[in-house]
């Protein structure tokens, strides 16, 4: 006698809080859907942006955005609070992701990685942006600071900073440099927006319980034209490329 298999769906871990063009999102077992503002995510789901970009924010309020053409697994994501525990594996597939991960003082396992089919940043506080291209990846940190390594040689990573960029696509990730306009343009899609703030007073109290509400769409907030990237203290100029020892490496992609 044949017993059917029951399949359990995933626990909610975050939300879709703008969508802006077209994007899906695509739960496991299941067709792709029209990603929609207050959408369910959950662990194992694959987010898919094409013309459009999609921020969500998780139940540990990291906000993960997504620029156009994008694709990122959402592979491992666990949060509990009362037992100060957190560990989350975002896969990016290829294209452009920023992730501004906050840090609770009292967290005893915080584990966050945010992975490229070659490279890995492991973060814990940080404001750091990705762009992968196929066995290619640019890391730059806005804010905190994360370890960047290939995948194939872990023991040979380089902590990236406040201010500073990688590339890796060898081996051995390139030796962090500053911030410059050229080595930022390949994240100038998802610098602009709300932060974690702007998100949390337009949703509400309840927002990111361990057992969250469904969120009631609210009018999105209207994008501001894109302007440079901003670095930390909110200065919004980004220091020349003169004076940086020579040309940036070409960004990965081109």
């Amino acid at each position: 006698m044949m017993v059917p298999q029951v399949v359990h769906a995933e626990a909610t871990v975050g939300h879709v809080v703008l969508v802006s063009g077209a994007a899906t999102l695509q739960q496991i077992s299941n067709a792709p859907v029209e990603a929609k503002f207050g959408a369910d995510v959950h662990k194992m789901d694959t987010l898919e942006t094409h013309n459009g970009k999609l921020k969500i924010l998780f139940n540990d309020k990291t906000l993960l955005t997504l620029g156009a053409n994008t694709k990122v697994l959402v592979t491992e994501h666990f949060y509990n609070k009362k037992r100060a525990e957190r560990s989350s594996v975002y896969d990016i597939v290829h294209g452009t992701v920023r992730a501004i991960v906050d840090k609770p003082g009292d967290l005893k396992t915080n584990d966050v990685q945010l992975q490229t089919p070659t490279a890995v940043a492991g973060i814990r506080g940080t404001d750091v942006a990705v762009h992968a291209a196929g066995k290619s990846a640019r890391m730059a940190c806005f804010n905190g600071a994360f370890k960047a390594y290939a995948k194939s040689n872990p023991e040979n990573g380089v902590m990236v900073k406040t201010g500073e960029w990688t590339d890796i696509s060898g081996p051995t990730p390139t030796k962090p440099l500053p911030v410059t306009a050229s080595a930022l343009k390949q994240f100038s899609d998802v610098m602009n927006g709300e932060s974690v703030e702007d998100i949390l007073n337009q949703l509400g109290a309840g927002a990111l319980s361990e057992t969250p509400e469904k969120i009631q769409p609210q009018p999105q907030h209207q994008e501001q034209p894109p302007q440079l990237p901003y670095l930390p203290g909110g200065n919004t100029n980004t220091p020349s490329d003169a004076g940086t020892g020579g040309d940036s490496p070409t960004p990965p992609g081109e």
